[in-house]
């Protein structure tokens, strides 16, 4: 992890937020640079750099680091085009109702502002988002990338420069493969827990980050909302869960999960780690939204909105 600099995301050019773009990297970055130029009261800065030394982007918001928090992160899977534009939404409606003196479902924003820092990672996987719109760099891993993609349209592309799904990453689960596994756009899980600098950057955060109390982790999967774990099971999950899935309209899975679930996420990862709680959120209620169709976010933000201004408080 590096120091929280602004330097660490481009300076605000962006004339207006393009919020359904923000599956562009570059188009995120100045985004959030343009907000943090709008609104002191969000801190932006870098969580860590991907396996191309691009900057992952982190924004702060709350009077206080050392205040109760809670991660929202997105940006996973580059065919994921709807959670980093979900995020960078709520950055900017939070930054504007808490400077208007706002209440948002019957709360002081305030208060949330003093109470909690939420901390938001919108997009975790900034070369795999860039490889999927721009194809693969003029760099010594090009002829890498392309055999590994079995051809030059990343479109499905769901992993890292190095071919990692980011996802399966955070620890040891039932599909960790070997370095000899062939390498298709879903990516593998890596050769070990946090073998990627993505994922690494994100644990040791959390493990600086002590005050962080929760973990929500935002994917375009199906609907249903998740907390990983084999034997662990946090005080207040099992309630948090049933409010989350209430607000959100997700379902809930139950809890325990069956040990062929887990599959090396950062919300097992967290749970097992720290014992607090955490939940994978699948963003997708509707069948008729597509991951791959970045004005679709609309829809899921309205149905997160709720969830995303209460969680903090949940913890």
């Amino acid at each position: 992890m590096t120091e929280n600099t602004a330097q660490t995301i481009l300076p605000g050019t962006a004339e207006k937020i393009r919020y359904h773009r923000a599956g562009d990297f570059r188009i995120l970055s100045e985004s959030l640079g343009e907000l943090a130029a709008r609104h002191p009261s969000l801190t932006p800065g870098c969580l860590g750099t991907s396996v191309l030394d691009r900057p992952i982007p982190i924004v702060t918001v709350g009077k206080d680091p050392q205040n109760r928090g809670i991660l929202f992160l997105g940006g996973i899977h580059p065919t994921d085009q709807i959670t980093p534009a979900v995020l960078l939404r709520f950055l900017a409606e939070y930054a504007e109702a808490l400077e208007s003196g706002k209440r948002m479902y019957n709360m002081q924003m305030s208060y949330l502002f003093e109470h909690r820092t939420i901390h938001v990672v919108p997009m975790l996987n900034p070369d795999g988002y860039e490889l999927r719109r721009h194809g693969t760099p003029e760099e010594v891993v090009r002829s890498r990338l392309l055999k590994q993609n079995g051809g030059g349209n990343f479109h499905a592309w769901r992993a890292n420069a190095r071919g990692v799904d980011l996802w399966r990453n955070f620890t040891d689960g039932p599909d960790r493969v070997s370095d000899d596994e062939p390498v298709c756009p879903q990516g593998t899980a890596g050769l070990s827990p946090e073998s990627e600098p993505e994922t690494a950057a994100v644990c040791n955060y959390l493990r600086i980050m002590d005050e962080i109390g929760a973990v929500l982790s935002l994917h375009t999967l199906d609907g249903s909302i998740r907390a990983f774990s084999d034997d662990i099971y946090p005080p207040r999950s099992r309630t948090i869960l049933r409010l989350l899935s209430r607000m959100t309209g997700c379902t809930p899975a139950a809890l325990p999960q069956p040990p062929d679930e887990i599959g090396g996420s950062l919300t097992d990862w967290f749970i097992r780690e720290t014992g607090k709680p955490a939940f994978e959120c699948g963003c997708l209620t509707d069948e008729n939204i597509r991951p791959d169709a970045p004005e679709n976010y609309r829809t899921v933000y309205a149905s997160f909105r709720e969830a995303l201004f209460s969680a903090p408080l949940l913890i």
